[in-house]
């Protein structure tokens, strides 16, 4: 994934650069837009395969048993997860859109 990632990044500042030849002020917005076009609705599903552990018969009151199923994360871990589906997320747009070619 890493070397996947550099190719997009490359592809990203080849894209910037080209924004920036014009040498004329360029808005934020304008660059956004131009980034933003590459990506479609489902880019932002984020999805992650987990492994049940163990089931929780008794919450001891962590949560009422009026909202039925729960999950419980480690949050030594979610951040990271966030950030790796984020990222193939990302890297699949890019490639989608031959970022990682030019």
């Amino acid at each position: 994934m890493t070397t996947d990632l550099g190719k997009v990044f490359v592809g990203l500042l080849s894209k910037a650069k080209d924004i920036l030849k014009s040498r004329k002020p360029v808005k934020v917005a304008e660059v956004l837009t131009e980034y933003l076009q590459i990506f479609r609705p489902d880019d932002f599903i984020l999805k992650k395969q987990f492994t049940v552990v163990k089931a929780i018969t008794q919450t001891f009151g962590k949560w009422p048993s009026t909202y039925g199923n729960a999950v419980f994360f480690d949050s030594n871990y979610v951040l990271e997860d966030l950030v790796q589906m984020i990222t193939s997320n990302v890297i699949t747009a890019m490639k989608r859109n031959a970022f990682d070619e030019k």
